[in-house]
């Protein structure tokens, strides 16, 4: 006889003790406490109870499927139960006769991350809420914080409220006060604070106070999250771009032209160069040729400060003024460092350093390590500038392509024999090939470069 002889062997199968009643509660009570987000049931759990909602009585629903009945207002295939006016009737009447304040957080939640003010049913839900939550006088942190927001959130269209309340906020308020209106975890990216930053874009406001509009709407569209920064909402990456670009103005001071610029490069990248370009598609015609032109200002900003500290040329301001003129014209930058002008760069200012940080610009391969290159694009031509004194070779595109953009250029490309004109900077104190550069110009290229604005003096 072996040990387990006349044992029935399902006896070790665990016996069913059944679902705990009390964790769902006591869950629910710690949630009240620590203010715990709400988080989405199990969508297969969601997807069923949907199927059962046309099906079976909501009066002969457990208590735990009553709990998740707010998740199903806007799950599902489209239209979701919260456009449909009857039922959706039907479900507000069956909580409002069995409410109880563990509801009205899921509730909240549905309604700021849906939020969707075109749709009826998001304003039923708005009164439903409303009217409970004025009358709330329990002790859960985060009902208490929204009922103290009630008259920005879930007033009529709350989103336009609450976006002349951040027109009210200095810039540097703003991240915290998203956060004390609950826009934290799951709902730091709901729709009711993207219909907001919207909204805010599209207020006008005087040229005055458009600085600190700038800067309050980056903090609106950007996250910052360990020292890296993502698009709160990438749908409205475009609009701001649209919006904040011609507001500005091809003159706009540097200050916003700085954030801007670095804003948009963070996140739009170059729209002349093949990484940027798709992103750019839905932008305003008018606000990429603008941003076009910040850029190349600052580009030829930043390579004539290094050119200051590198060259060998003792003229080459006048270079600096000649392309000054030409920057309307311009079509595309893009710098191209050697190894020293690159360690010079971190030894530089911290304009200089965030640029580079920015534009991530090209290495020079071969030739001295002090020298650093401009390219300058217009009108189907590439501009091919030194550092150090030399000329200055222009290609056309078509016959020998040189690229922007790239991250390795090598010395003996740069000075390939196939250029169309060479251009020594000869008499340059006598404006003799500045003079010499802009006949060519205008012959080649149709662009008119007037003497007066690349003189330097008078």
């Amino acid at each position: 006889m072996t040990l387990f002889s006349g044992i029935n062997s399902f006896s070790f199968e665990p016996p069913d003790f059944g679902l705990p009643k009390l964790l769902p509660r006591q869950l629910e009570v710690i949630q009240s406490i620590f203010d715990v987000q709400p988080k989405e049931p199990n969508r297969g759990d969601l997807g069923a109870l949907l199927a059962k909602l046309w099906k079976v009585p909501l009066d002969d629903w457990k208590q735990r499927e009553v709990r998740q009945l707010p998740w199903l207002l806007n799950y599902g295939p489209r239209p979701h139960l919260i456009e449909q006016a009857e039922n959706f009737s039907k479900v507000l009447s069956f909580l409002e006769s069995n409410f109880k304040n563990s509801y009205l957080k899921y509730l909240i939640h549905i309604y700021l991350k849906h939020y969707h003010p075109q749709i009826p049913g998001f304003d039923l839900l708005r009164r439903f809420i409303h009217k409970h939550l004025i009358s709330y006088n329990g002790k859960s942190p985060r009902l208490n914080r929204w009922k103290g927001f009630d008259i920005l959130l879930f007033s009529p269209n709350g989103h336009r409220t609450t976006a002349s309340k951040f027109e009210q906020l200095k810039a540097d308020d703003v991240i915290a006060y998203i956060e004390s209106l609950g826009f934290t975890g799951d709902l730091a990216s709901c729709r009711f604070l993207k219909e907001t930053i919207r909204t805010f874009l599209e207020k006008t406001v005087t040229q005055e106070v458009f600085y600190n509009k700038v800067q309050k709407t980056i903090a609106l569209l950007e996250v910052n999250e360990q020292n890296v920064s993502r698009l709160r909402f990438t749908e409205l990456d475009t609009v701001a771009a649209s919006e904040l670009i011609p507001k500005a103005g091809i003159n706009a001071p540097d200050q916003i032209q700085d954030s801007l610029r670095s804003f948009f490069l963070r996140h739009l990248h170059d729209p002349r160069l093949p990484g940027g370009a798709p992103k750019w598609r839905k932008v305003d015609p008018t606000a990429r040729k603008i941003f076009g032109q910040w850029i190349a200002k600052k580009d030829l900003e930043f390579f004539f400060n290094v050119v200051d500290k590198t060259a060998k040329d003792p003229h080459w301001q006048y270079r600096r003024k000649f392309w000054e003129a030409c920057l309307p014209h311009i079509e595309s930058t893009w710098v191209i460092l050697g190894n020293s002008a690159r360690r010079l760069v971190f030894q530089s200012s911290r304009d200089m350093q965030a640029h580079f940080k920015e534009r991530r610009f090209g290495n020079l391969i071969g030739g001295s390590s002090e020298q650093s290159v401009f390219l300058i694009e217009m009108k189907g031509h590439v501009f091919v500038e030194w550092s150090n004194a030399g000329a200055c070779r222009v290609f056309n595109k078509r016959t020998v392509p040189v690229t922007l953009g790239l991250k390795q250029y090598r010395t003996d490309d740069l000075r390939f024999a196939g250029y169309v004109a060479r251009q020594l900077h000869h008499g340059a104190i006598r404006y003799k090939w500045q003079l010499e550069l802009s006949v060519w110009i205008i012959k080649n290229l149709g662009i008119h470069i007037k003497q007066s604005e690349y003189r330097l003096y008078g």
